[in-house]
C-alpha cells in the first residue's frame, strides 16, 4: 500500500511538473507573435497595395526572429517533452533545475523582440545568442541531473541520456559561437541557420535517440546474434 500511494504521489508530481512546463512553453510560443507589429498605414492612399508590401519588407527582421524562436523553442520543448514523459520521480534539485529552464524560456519572447527591432546591432544579436544558449546549457544540467540523481523509469536503457547528449549540445554551442563573431560582423546570424542545417545532417534525425528508449540498439542485438551458441545445427553436406 505504500510503495502504491508514493508511485501515485509521484505520478501526480510529475504530471503537474509537466503540465506547467508545457504551459510555459505554449504561452512563450505565443507571445512570440506580439513581437510583430502591425503596420500602421494610410487607408486612403492610392498605392495602399504597395504600401503594404513594402511595410511586410520592412518588418522581415522581426519575422525572421519570430520564425527562428518559434523553432527554437519548440525543439526545445521536444526534447523536454521526451525526456519528461520517462521520468518515474522528481526531487527539488528537478524542480529547482526545470525553473530556471521555464525562466529563460520565458525571457525569449523579451530577447526576440529585441533583437526583431535592433537586428543590425551587436547587442541585440548577442543578448537573443546568450539567452538562446543559456536555456541549452540549463537544459542540459536539468538531463545530467536526472541521469545522476536516476530519476528516469528504470526500464529505460541505460545509455539513453548519453546517446541524447550530443543532440543536447547542439543549439547552445551553435549559438555560443556566433557571439564572439558579432562583434566583427551583423551577419553573424548566418552561422544559427547554417549550423541548424548542418547538425541536423550531421545527427540525421536529431530526436532519433528518443524514438523508443525502451529498444536495445540494433548493434547490441547483431553482436548478441553473432555470439549465440549454434548447437543443434548442422552443416551442410558439400
Amino acid at each position: 500500500m505504500t510503495d502504491s500511494g508514493g508511485s501515485e504521489t509521484s505520478r501526480r508530481d510529475i504530471d503537474r511538473l509537466v503540465a506547467f512546463s508545457d504551459g510555459i512553453f505554449a504561452i512563450a510560443m505565443t507571445l512570440l507573435v506580439l513581437s510583430i507589429s502591425i503596420p500602421e498605414l494610410n487607408n486612403n492612399a492610392s498605392n495602399l497595395n504597395q504600401q503594404v508590401w513594402q511595410a511586410i519588407k520592412d518588418q522581415y527582421p522581426e519575422i525572421f526572429a519570430y520564425f527562428l524562436s518559434f523553432v527554437v523553442i519548440g525543439r526545445y520543448w521536444l526534447i523536454h517533452h521526451r525526456v519528461f514523459r520517462l521520468i518515474h520521480r522528481v526531487d527539488p534539485g528537478l524542480f529547482s533545475l526545470n525553473l530556471a529552464l521555464l525562466s529563460l524560456i520565458a525571457f525569449m519572447p523579451y530577447s526576440t523582440e529585441v533583437y526583431g527591432r535592433y537586428q543590425s546591432t551587436t547587442s541585440a544579436l548577442v543578448i537573443y545568442a546568450l539567452t538562446v544558449s543559456l536555456v541549452g546549457i540549463v537544459q542540459v544540467f536539468l538531463f545530467e541531473h536526472i541521469n545522476n540523481k536516476k530519476l528516469l523509469d528504470p526500464k529505460v536503457r541505460p545509455n539513453f541520456l548519453v546517446l541524447a547528449r550530443p543532440r543536447s549540445y547542439t543549439v547552445p554551442v551553435i549559438f555560443l559561437i556566433s557571439i564572439p563573431v558579432a562583434f566583427f560582423t551583423e551577419q553573424a546570424w548566418i552561422i544559427w541557420i547554417v549550423g541548424l542545417i548542418l547538425a541536423r545532417f550531421i545527427f540525421n534525425n536529431p530526436l532519433s535517440s528518443f524514438d523508443d528508449p525502451y529498444r536495445i540498439p540494433d548493434s547490441k542485438k547483431s553482436r548478441k546474434k553473432a555470439t549465440s551458441p549454434t548447437k543443434g545445427r548442422l552443416r551442410p553436406k558439400k
